[in-house]
């Protein structure tokens, strides 16, 4: 996994932790990623957020390394938190509506090289992409086609 990018996935409750547990599985049980659970645990108010964001700022800036925030959703008071810090840390990008889909993305686009900015773009299209309504689904509503040749085989 690329070591120029410290990512961190924030969320409220335990959301962000189910997402690296997921990602582990999914992607990479070494995957670098570190899960930060808001108003749970040690992080009780938005001022532990703010704190917690700033560490690992700090040492992505010590280590060199871009900052990357995926937050659980936009306006609510963890992404605002990494908002906020935004100002001081030019090496720090801020993702709102985190999901799998857009994890497995940016982290498989890892080796390809391409600059942060475009892996965030590529992972934001992946989750919208990821996002479908099944029943309204076209590949289940053609007549000739059935539920189970619309679903892959399970991969494990």
């Amino acid at each position: 996994m690329n070591k120029n990018v410290y990512v961190v996935i924030a969320s409220h409750g335990e959301y962000a932790a189910g997402i690296v547990s997921a990602l582990k599985l999914l992607v990479d049980a070494n995957v670098e990623v570190v899960s930060l659970c808001a108003y749970c645990g040690d992080i009780n108010n938005t001022a532990d957020v703010i704190d917690n964001l700033s560490a690992h700022a700090r040492v992505s800036l010590q280590d060199n390394r871009e900052f990357v925030v995926f937050a659980d959703i936009f306006g609510g008071s963890v992404a605002n938190s990494a908002l906020m810090l935004m100002a001081s840390y030019p090496h720090m990008h801020v993702v709102a509506g985190v999901t799998l889909a857009m994890m497995v993305e940016f982290f498989l686009s890892d080796g390809e090289n391409l600059p942060i900015r475009s892996r965030i773009y590529s992972a934001l299209e992946a989750s919208r992409e990821a996002s479908v309504y099944l029943n309204g689904s076209e590949q289940l509503t053609k007549k000739n086609n059935s539920v189970s040749d619309c679903i892959e085989k399970d991969f494990f």
